[in-house]
């Protein structure tokens, strides 16, 4: 997205009505999706899906938890937004990246050729 930077006092200020409001306002939400923007660009991803995927369990995170920031505990909710996002990324990434299929005594993929399958006749239907 081509928006200016997230500014921490402007986020600081805009989840504070919105807690006392008691729903996420569009402009907070814009500024939840700017910090995610900048946040997801800080990891190398070798895959553009995992990238997006990534983005998205984290954006998902961030809007379920944007109330759970407290005043009693700091007023930097910019860094507490940033975990949250980062956080959910990670978790998503670890979803994504475990290993299907392998065999957890052996650790070893069991693969069938198909050639070699039915005396190298191919694959057939009953």
């Amino acid at each position: 997205m081509s928006q200016k930077p997230t500014n921490a006092k402007e986020l600081y200020y805009e989840i504070t009505i919105s807690m006392g409001k008691g729903k996420l306002s569009r402009r907070g939400k814009n500024m939840l999706i700017t910090l995610a923007d900048g946040a997801i660009n800080a990891y190398t991803y070798y895959n553009i899906d995992d990238k997006h995927d990534c983005y998205q369990g984290g954006l998902l995170a961030l809007l379920k938890g944007w109330y759970k920031c407290f005043d009693d505990r700091s007023e930097n909710y910019f860094a507490y937004l940033t975990e949250i996002f980062k956080r959910g990324a990670t978790e998503t990434m670890n979803e994504i990246s475990k290993k299907k299929g392998i065999d957890k005594k052996t650790e070893n993929i069991k693969m069938y050729s198909m050639q070699s399958l039915n005396d190298g006749m191919g694959m057939t239907n009953i």
